[in-house]
């Protein structure tokens, strides 16, 4: 069967188009390998008690303005402080809620008898009627 003049051009253009489409697809995933790509920028850690923490159990998670995590344990009296590439434990009471940390730096809670505020290494109450 014979192809005239302008069904073969298109039938060659529409080669093209899809040759070029599929190239450029190789060519993607050759430059920018998914692998490489969600390593790079999806950095996971997972931190439990051989990292420092507490424990591994944790019951509130909160994350203050300067970029630190605050992790409050279950049954034990501490809580813990991640910076990004260490851990510290505090001690806090077994009824502690979740940590926050205000823009100055304090450490804010709520337990059973009001609020509470970590200074000088300790826990200061302020009721609440």
């Amino acid at each position: 069967m014979a192809y005239s003049t302008a069904s073969g051009n298109r039938y060659i253009l529409y080669i093209f188009k899809w040759a070029r489409i599929l190239s450029l697809w190789i060519g993607f995933f050759f430059v920018f390998p998914t692998d490489a790509w969600v390593d790079d920028y999806l950095v996971r850690r997972h931190w439990n008690s051989t990292d420092g923490l507490g424990e591994s159990y944790i019951r509130h998670v909160s994350i203050g303005p300067s970029g630190n995590v605050y992790a409050v344990h279950g049954t034990i009296n501490t809580f813990s402080f991640l910076d990004g590439f260490s851990v510290r434990t505090l001690s806090c009471s077994t009824d502690i809620g979740a940590v926050y940390e205000d823009p100055e730096g304090n450490l804010w809670s709520t337990n059973s008898n009001g609020l509470q505020v970590y200074h000088n290494d300790d826990w200061i109450h302020f009721a609440i009627p």
